[in-house]
C-alpha cells in the first residue's frame, strides 16, 4: 500500500517509540490502567459516487477509549457531518465497543484494529481499496499525547474505495485530516453515562 494523502502534522519518523516494561502484548500498558484517552480529528473529503456524482465533505471524528483497571479496552466512537460552519448535524453516527476489534453500527462496515507498542498505539481500519491509520503517541508520563492520521489507497488505484456513513460506495479522490487533538484523564470517561 502506498500513502498518498496525510495530515501535516504527521511528518513523523516510522520508527515506533518503545520503554522497556510498558508493553503488554499487543495490549494497553499498566502505565494506562484506569485512564481514559480522548482523540478528536477532522477529515476533508472529495468523494465520487459511483454513478458520477460527488461533493465534498468534512466529518468530524471523536473516539473515547478507557482502559480498566484490569487493562480491559473500552472504545466509543462518533462522527458527525455538519453541512455548513455552526450548522445542526446533517448525519451522525457512533458505536460502542468493548474489548475486541469489531466496532459496528448500521452505518459501520469496517473492523478497526486496535494495538499496543509502547508509548504508541495504532487503531487501523481497511476498506475495500485502502486504509486508515490513526496513531496514538504517549509522552513519558501516560500523561498526555499526540495524534495523527495517514490515509492510503492501493498502489496503481485512483483513490480510496470504501462505504460512505450513509451506506453508499464511493471513490475518494481527495482526503486530508486536520484539527487534531488528544489527551489522556485519570478515570472512566464513560462513567458519567449517555
Amino acid at each position: 500500500m502506498h500513502v498518498i494523502w496525510k495530515t501535516p502534522a504527521t511528518a513523523i519518523a516510522a520508527a515506533l517509540i518503545l520503554a522497556p516494561g510498558t508493553a503488554n502484548a499487543g495490549g494497553p500498558p499498566r502505565e494506562l490502567y484506569g485512564k481514559s484517552v480522548t482523540i478528536s480529528f477532522s477529515v476533508s473529503v472529495d468523494y465520487q459516487y459511483t454513478d458520477g456524482t460527488g461533493g465534498h465533505t468534512v466529518v468530524q471524528n471523536n473516539r473515547t477509549w478507557y482502559i480498566s483497571d484490569t487493562g480491559k479496552v473500552f472504545r466509543r466512537v462518533a462522527r458527525t457531518i455538519a453541512a455548513r460552519r455552526g450548522a445542526n448535524p446533517v448525519y451522525e453516527a457512533g458505536a460502542s465497543r468493548v474489548g475486541g476489534n469489531v466496532i459496528k453500527t448500521p452505518n459501520q462496515y469496517y473492523a478497526a484494529v486496535l494495538n499496543f507498542n509502547g508509548h504508541t498505539a495504532t487503531d487501523d481500519v481497511k476498506v475495500e481499496s485502502g486504509a486508515r491509520r490513526l496513531t496514538v503517541t504517549f509522552n513519558d508520563s501516560f500523561t498526555g499525547c499526540s495524534v495523527s492520521v495517514v490515509h492510503g489507497k492501493e498502489g496503481g488505484a485512483s483513490g480510496m474505495v470504501m462505504r460512505s456513513m450513509g451506506g453508499r460506495m464511493i471513490t475518494v479522490r481527495n482526503i486530508s485530516a486536520g484539527s487534531t487533538s488528544c489527551s489522556v484523564a485519570a478515570g472512566n470517561m464513560f462513567s458519567g453515562g449517555d
